[in-house]
């Protein structure tokens, strides 16, 4: 009876070792983004960064998702030996080697990109700075929100080493564009404010960045 609690003990061991290996390992890679700011109606291409200090890295799996009024962006690039249109949201960035593969998924429906990166035995150049890229857009419904990094893991190019990653959100700012310039503005069929909420009577003596109908714009 000892001997076999000996056993499961010695085996139980082994497990919480082998967790806290495995947990080591993940910890020696982390991705980062900067904290974005975007105006309606406007685009921006967001990096992804990565910090990898002390290991290589071959192989990367993340997902992104946007909130609500937010998209990703659909890039194409003309491929010559199949002479067609190629179609792709995010590109790889100058710390892939010439193998190297990148998958992806768009879900319309979750707002989400999956991404599989895989560098086919080689690894990223480098040890810091920004692996994969895409584009976002604000719609004109778009608010400030949080997007979602998710279901990271890495792995070298042996696979002896890898894990997975803790989610990430950063910080989405969504401010309201002044680059729309309406011909003509009447109160007759829009409601005309200040940026401190005072309402306009008579916007034919008004110039400068007003609320019309809800929206920034600039009447000129």
């Amino acid at each position: 009876m000892n001997r076999v609690l000996r056993n499961v003990s010695a085996m139980v061991l082994m497990l919480i070792c082998s967790t806290m290996a495995f947990a080591q390992q993940a910890e020696l890679v982390n991705l980062s983004v900067e904290p974005i700011t975007i105006e309606t109606g406007e685009t921006k291409t967001i990096s992804i960064n990565m910090t990898n200090p002390s290991v290589d890295v071959a192989s990367f799996i993340l997902g992104v998702e946007l909130p609500a009024g937010l998209t990703f962006v659909q890039d194409k690039l003309w491929n010559d030996d199949d002479e067609e249109w190629n179609y792709f949201y995010a590109s790889l960035t100058d710390r892939k080697r010439s193998k190297f593969v990148l998958s992806e998924k768009y879900d319309a429906d979750k707002n989400t990109l999956k991404m599989v990166i895989n560098g086919m035995g080689q690894v990223f150049k480098g040890t810091e700075g920004a692996i994969v890229s895409f584009t976002i857009a604000a719609t004109e419904t778009a608010t400030s929100g949080q997007m979602k990094i998710y279901d990271q893991s890495w792995s070298n190019a042996d696979a002896s080493l890898g894990g997975e990653r803790p989610d990430i959100n950063v910080d989405i700012t969504v401010t309201l564009s002044t680059k729309m310039v309406p011909t003509i503005v009447n109160n007759d069929d829009a409601n005309v404010y200040t940026l401190d909420g005072r309402k306009i009577s008579d916007v034919s003596k008004s110039r400068g960045i007003y609320i019309v109908n809800g929206k920034k714009m600039i009447i000129k």
